[in-house]
């Protein structure tokens, strides 16, 4: 499970960052089907 905190990093990374999937699954540890 995810919290709400993480969430709110993943959605800044790829929005306003811009960043892919693959490096948020690769800085967060999560899995890419999770992000």
């Amino acid at each position: 499970m995810i919290d709400v905190a993480t969430l709110n990093v993943i959605r800044r990374w790829a929005l306003r960052d811009q960043m892919s999937i693959r490096e948020i699954s690769r800085r967060t540890g999560l899995a890419r089907n999770t992000v």
